[in-house]
């Protein structure tokens, strides 16, 4: 009866260590697979976070493009609204047209004003049959015109080409006396003359205070824009089909 006891004893202790071993090797595979479902939940993280990371590097890459679009886009137009214009008026000639474009760009150097807004300084000028350097003289006055009186270049164009261009002086009620025949070159000296002595370098003074270094920063930013806009176009117009 003993030896039965003692075997019993025996095989419930081996038992006892196979299930022990059992499960060490349950709890292994446990942690192991818990480290396999880390990996894998990290791994698709990573796949998340990649995804979503590209995601936004092509939407940043797609506006970028769209953003130097756009600039080019107006700047062209500024220039093709000009080019339209002085041959509707009979004073184009492609040296002219470069001439204009050339003078528009050194004042946007001096002043806080875009060269495609003085682009359109100038064709509004050109409606009314300005040329030469009437057209130079009366531009730059417009633009002190806008700086001094903190208006919008366009209001200050249309106030200076409607009083030159026509027999009314729309700028009057700035003090600002206009005579002569309508278009005529004494007409246009004349209201360069007198916006020059009330408000003459308001323009390149603004551009020397620190919003107009800013504003002129940006300006330079806006023409890189412009140009790489410019080499982007051809390629883009293909695609745009």
């Amino acid at each position: 009866m003993a030896d039965e006891v003692k075997d019993l004893i025996v095989r419930l202790t081996l038992e006892n260590d196979k299930f022990k071993q059992e499960l060490k090797k349950v709890k292994k595979a446990m942690k192991d697979g818990q480290k396999q479902s880390k990996g894998l939940m990290a791994g698709l993280k990573s796949i998340k976070a990649g995804y979503f990371a590209a995601a936004a590097s092509a939407a940043g890459l797609v506006m970028a493009i769209r953003k130097t679009l756009n600039a080019y886009g107006i700047q062209e137009k500024a220039q093709n609204t000009l080019a339209a214009a002085m041959k509707q008026a009979g004073t184009f000639t492609q040296a002219a047209f470069e001439h204009n474009l050339k003078y528009a760009a050194s004042l946007q150097k001096m002043t806080t004003f875009g060269d495609e807004a003085i682009l359109g300084v100038q064709k509004m000028l050109t409606n009314f049959g300005i040329e030469g350097k009437a057209l130079d003289d009366l531009t730059k006055a417009t633009l002190d015109l806008a700086a001094a009186k903190g208006m919008s270049l366009t209001s200050a164009a249309d106030l200076v080409a409607k009083s030159v261009g026509s027999s009314a002086n729309a700028l009057t009620a700035y003090g600002i006396e206009v005579n002569g025949a309508a278009g005529s070159t004494e007409r246009a000296q004349m209201a360069v003359a007198n916006i020059t002595k009330l408000f003459g370098g308001s323009a390149q003074a603004e551009a020397q205070t620190f919003s107009g270094r800013i504003q002129q920063m940006n300006n330079a930013i806006g023409d890189l824009l412009e140009k790489i806009g410019g080499f982007l176009a051809p390629t883009i117009g293909k695609l745009a089909g």
